[in-house]
């Protein structure tokens, strides 16, 4: 799921903006794209939190008994996201 175009909190915003900001200053210097972005467990987790919750408040609507869980992958501008172990 691509997460550029979500309204997350400031927090998860400030992250997308580092990751776009690597993913630049990575095609500038490599001549190519990223094949993935690994993020501290604690910046994927506040992300990954961010997201559902944004993602709560659009399905609170339509069905609210629905349960919302996080994307299996997480992406920015294609690219995907994952926890660095």
């Amino acid at each position: 799921m691509d997460i550029s175009a979500l309204q997350l909190n400031k927090k998860a915003t400030a992250i997308i903006g580092e990751v776009q900001r690597f993913i630049s200053e990575f095609q500038l210097r490599k001549n190519t794209l990223p094949s993935r972005v690994a993020l501290y467990p604690g910046k994927y987790a506040d992300l990954e939190k961010a997201v559902v919750s944004e993602l709560i408040k659009k399905n609170t609507g339509s069905d609210s008994k629905k349960e919302v869980r996080a994307p299996k992958v997480i992406t920015i501008q294609g690219i995907p996201i994952h926890p660095h172990s």
